[in-house]
């Protein structure tokens, strides 16, 4: 039987790397916001409480001005 850590890592197996970076940084900001003890209510929430959540993200590493323009070439 599967728990659901299982199942994701299954599904990201064979997923495209920037994919699997995207779904590392979400669970990293999720991880962040619950052990902070962050409970937005509908309303509440100010952007000062985003502050530093990204921070040791590896697609944000970098020179600001080379993490820029990373971004903008994976726009196309």
């Amino acid at each position: 039987m599967h728990n659901t850590a299982e199942d994701i890592y299954e599904q990201l197996k064979n997923a495209p790397d920037e994919l699997v970076y995207e779904v590392g940084d979400f669970t990293e900001f999720l991880i962040n916001k619950y052990q902070s003890g962050v409970k937005p209510v509908a309303g509440s929430v100010s952007l000062e409480s985003f502050k530093g959540l990204l921070k040791n993200s590896p697609s944000f590493n970098g020179e600001p001005l080379e993490v820029q323009q990373r971004i903008r070439n994976e726009w196309g």
